[in-house]
């Protein structure tokens, strides 16, 4: 087959073979670009039911446009040939690096299952079930972006295509929902349950039931699944809890949609404690370097407890801050509060007639003292009628006594003015205290 050209497509050498058909990496000479070129196998070719079922997988595929699906660029016809030219993947399944890698970190798990769900969003958006869900049907590229590919057995629910009425069992039995091997009309939620058995298979390596098909489909039907746990006690609890609803026998039971699957998964991403994450947080090109963890993890109440508790250590640090300001604010007020002599500035004097100054001396000698704007007069009969006071000069800080009979007329101002310094000679002496 090598170097034949079939759908403009020039085949390069063969790269896969399934059940339905042989993959080659191919080029395709219009483009000059590397494809993947799927044929159906030979033995198909003449039987009409699976030549339209190859034909669906092109249109049911090709409806899909999405970065974690393979697209599907050509199909048709040729020498008795039916072709499908689609996205190459420079990778690798991810069973196999599933197989060849040790156990997977939560997160990046929890990376994995939220590509492929909102991979199957997209189709379920558009009524697409794809029906053979299973590892060997992922990539993963070089760069670790996830692909989920082979819409072989995809059924669009809004057609009327009874392809599989025929009694015939399509899929893969480990993988298999309980109503697909049933027979009976499947969507989305057939899709979820074959996810769940892949979360499983990431959780342990090994398929939930083994044996052979027939065995293998009562338990599907039967038995209740098996707890992750037994093989890998370090299952973390909410993928445990996340892989028992995804499979649950009842379609009504599972989670309705893929899009409460990704909101799950991104609820839980954001509770995944830094002990169980890996430098490499998206890059699924270097999975898997995480050894199981010692301790398992705390339940969802103890994850929010953890969650909230550097919160509360901040808000704990800042109210005692808060009062240590308080008291310190409380010991300096306490220091500093004690009534001080009140020192009043000196201003220009201004001019006062006699009569304001003799109503003065008139309320000091009725009352025996009167405040001044806070400067206390008083009279002391034993001073022969004079009124002291205690002044200090502002300029050169003297402190000295002065009589009533010294007092200029600024006294009875606002601000209280005596007279000239005795020392200095300035005129800046204030009244700071009152002598009796």
């Amino acid at each position: 087959m090598k170097d034949k050209v079939i759908g403009g497509c020039r085949i390069i050498r063969k790269i896969g073979e399934g059940g339905m058909g042989i993959v080659y990496e191919a080029e395709q000479l219009s483009l000059g670009r590397k494809v993947a070129l799927k044929l159906l196998s030979s033995q198909f070719v003449k039987e009409r039911d699976y030549e339209e079922r190859f034909i669906r997988e092109a249109r049911s595929a090709a409806r899909i446009n999405h970065s974690n699906v393979v697209q599907i660029y050509n199909t048709g016809k040729e020498d008795n040939n039916l072709y499908l030219v689609m996205e190459y993947v420079d990778g690798e399944t991810l069973q196999k690096k599933i197989l060849d890698n040790p156990l997977i970190s939560p997160k990046e798990m929890a990376l994995i299952m939220k590509s492929i769900a909102e991979a199957l969003f997209q189709a379920e958006k558009r009524k697409i079930v794809h029906r053979d869900m299973k590892p060997s049907n992922i990539m993963v590229t070089s760069a670790g972006v996830l692909k989920v590919m082979d819409f072989g057995l995809a059924k669009a629910i809004d057609t009327h295509s009874t392809l599989t009425g025929t009694g015939k069992l399509l899929g893969t039995p480990y993988y298999m929902s309980p109503e697909q091997i049933n027979g009976a009309d499947v969507d989305s939620r057939s899709d979820i349950y074959s996810t769940g058995v892949i979360l499983y298979f990431m959780l342990t390596k090994k398929k939930p039931f083994k044996g052979d098909l027939y065995t293998v489909i009562q338990q599907h039907l039967n038995t209740s699944r098996p707890d992750p746990k037994d093989l890998n006690p370090d299952t973390p609890d909410f993928l445990r809890r996340i892989y028992f609803k995804m499979t649950k026998v009842k379609p009504e039971d599972r989670f309705q949609s893929f899009k409460d699957v990704v909101k799950e998964l991104d609820k839980n991403l954001l509770r995944i404690s830094p002990n169980q994450k890996k430098k490499a947080d998206t890059d699924l090109g270097t999975i898997i370097t995480v050894l199981p963890q010692k301790k398992k993890e705390a339940s969802a109440p103890e994850k929010s407890k953890e969650a909230s508790s550097p919160s509360i250590k901040k808000m704990f640090y800042v109210l005692s801050g808060v009062f240590f300001v308080f008291i310190i604010a409380v010991i300096l007020f306490a220091l500093f509060s004690k009534k001080s002599p009140k020192v009043v500035s000196s201003v220009p004097a201004v001019e006062e007639s006699n009569q304001v100054k003799d109503k003065q001396v008139k309320k000091i000698a009725k009352k025996g003292s009167v405040n001044l704007h806070g400067a206390l007069l008083v009279k002391d009969d034993a001073l022969n009628g004079k009124v002291f006071f205690k002044g200090k000069c502002t300029t050169c800080g003297n402190v000295q006594q002065k009589t009533r009979e010294s007092l200029r007329p600024a006294l009875f101002k606002k601000r209280l003015n005596v007279s000239k310094c005795d020392k200095c000679g300035k005129k800046d002496v204030i009244v700071i205290e009152n002598l009796k």
